[in-house]
Formats: structure tokens, sequence, C-alpha cells
């Protein structure tokens, strides 16, 4: 759906799925078994993250307009675009060794139901981390527990983590843009994202259409966003984004599409352990610093 809503949006006529890659040097072998390098010099090899970034093609995803193949017969031409994967989902099953590193992976996580336990927390690399310069965040079951309380006359109103403000409060000071997408028109999702200073987009029936518009004005790739979602109506924002986030009970259906698994539940400090890692992966300086004034502060 991602890909579909991608090639439509940007106006491609062709998308194929890829994850970002640093440079990987590539080597040649000849008929004598000597080797020589294909994409560099070896006396000129500067640092992986010097070089810029590249895509592998994963072969999951190809979505092209009918013209392409009937009139080049081929599935990729025209203007092409990339719809994002993260290194993690972008493996294939070609030999019968794969099978054994994909049991081990499939059984990190267990399904969710009442009673049971909740899937094995997982975290992106730090390289990952680094790349998020927008941190889009669903409000209901991310930054509520989901619950919601009314009074005799209608009027709701939601249990939020103190916890989480302080986390987008220090995310914010390193230069990570956060804001709120929800599909909730009820007043306290604007009020809550005013007290936080952050941007509120409330009553988005479309989630990707509201991301995008957000990105846009804000100067940032969609690969650059990590987006924390929680439920169904989250499915198309989580396979947009280059980093697709959930709270730790979120709805079991959604598990496929996460790069990140969080170790706790939204409203409880899901935010707070998603911004800690981002910061702590951007500018690990500051981060002993930081923690150390967010325990005081929580203490008093």
């Amino acid at each position: 759906d991602g890909a579909v809503n991608h090639l439509r949006q940007g106006g491609y006529d062709s998308v194929f799925s890829a994850c970002p890659e640093h440079f990987t040097g590539r080597w040649a072998r000849s008929e004598d078994g000597s080797v020589s390098p294909l994409n560099f010099a070896p006396a000129q090899r500067p640092r992986r993250q010097e070089r810029p970034l590249e895509y592998l093609e994963n072969g999951s995803i190809y979505v092209f307009r009918p013209e392409i193949l009937r009139t080049l017969g081929v599935r990729m031409g025209g203007r092409i675009g990339i719809s994002l994967m993260p290194a993690e989902r972008s493996h294939q099953i070609d030999a019968i060794e794969d099978l054994a590193f994909f049991d081990k992976l499939l059984a990190e996580t267990t399904p969710v139901s009442s009673g049971e336990a909740l899937p094995a927390p997982r975290l992106p690399h730090v390289s990952a981390l680094k790349r998020i310069q927008l941190l889009a965040l669903d409000f209901d079951g991310v930054l509520t527990d989901n619950r919601v309380w009314v009074d005799g006359e209608g009027r709701e109103t939601v249990c939020c983590s103190r916890s989480d403000s302080w986390g987008i409060a220090r995310l914010k000071e390193i230069g990570v843009q956060v804001a709120v997408i929800s599909t909730e028109s009820n007043p306290v999702v604007e009020a809550r994202s005013r007290k936080l200073g952050i941007p509120c987009v409330s009553n988005a029936k479309d989630k990707v259409k509201a991301l995008s518009a957000l990105a846009a004005s804000m100067g940032i790739d969609r690969g650059a966003i990590a987006f924390v979602g929680n439920d169904t109506n989250d499915r198309e924002a989580l396979c947009w984004v280059g980093m697709p986030v959930l709270v730790a009970d979120a709805n079991p259906a959604l598990n496929p599409l996460a790069v990140w698994v969080v170790r706790q539940r939204g409203g409880q400090g899901a935010v707070r352990e998603i911004c800690d890692a981002i910061i702590k992966a951007k500018d690990p300086r500051v981060w002993p610093a930081m923690a150390g004034e967010a325990e005081q502060n929580e203490k008093r």
C-alpha cells in the first residue's frame, strides 16, 4: 500500500523497494584466483559513513504503470522512485540456510492477546536512529494509555505521561521535530499538543497525506521520519515512513510492519523510551547530563 501511494503521490511511473545502504566494497575474482576492486580505489578508500548513501534493491515490491511494461517490456522505466524499507526487513530466502535464520527471527516475537506476553522489544541500528529528523506520534494509545474517561455531560479526559513530555522537550532541544498526527477530533488532542509545544494535525482521515504535507513544510524526506502507532488505522502511515515504530501493546496485526517495537506501553513511557534512544544515538555527549537532569526532575 505504501509503495502504491508513493507512486501515485510522487508522480512516478515505477517504484521498487530498497533499503538504504552505506558503501560496501565489492571485488571481482580473476581466473588466476586474484581479486580486484570494482567500486573503489584501495589507496583512496574513505570510511563507509563518508560515502554517499546508496540504495540496495531488495526484491520485495515492484509497482509500475501498465504502459511501462507494454512499451518497454520491463518493470522499471520512466520516472523511477524508491519505496524505502529497513535493512531488517530486506532479507531474502534464496538458500536452505536462510530458513534457519528466519526461524530465529520470527521466534523473537509472540502474539499479543489477553493474558499473553508482549512482543519482544526490537531496537533499530544506531545509524537508523541518527537519520530521524521528525518523530510523528499517533495520539490515542501512544501518548495515552488508550483509555478515556467520560463525565455526565459527555466531556472526555485522557491519561498522559509526564515522562513522555520530558522526553519530547529534550528531543526538541537537539533539533528533532516532533508532531502529533491523529484521526481524533477531540479538543484534548490539540490541547495536549499545545502544552507540549508541538504541531498537531487532528481529524486526519488520511495520515499519509497529513504526514506528507507536514514533512514537505519542514523540508524533511519521508525516509527521515519515524511514526509511532498502535492500531490498524496507523497501517498506511507505518508503511509510508522510513522508521515505523509500535508501542509494546499495539495491535499484533501491525507487528510485521514495525522496524522498532518499544518496551513500554502507550501512555506509560513509550514515547520517552523512543526519545531517549534517539538522543543517545544522535548526541551521546549530551545524554549523561540529560539523563541526570531528567532523574532529578522526576524526583521533584
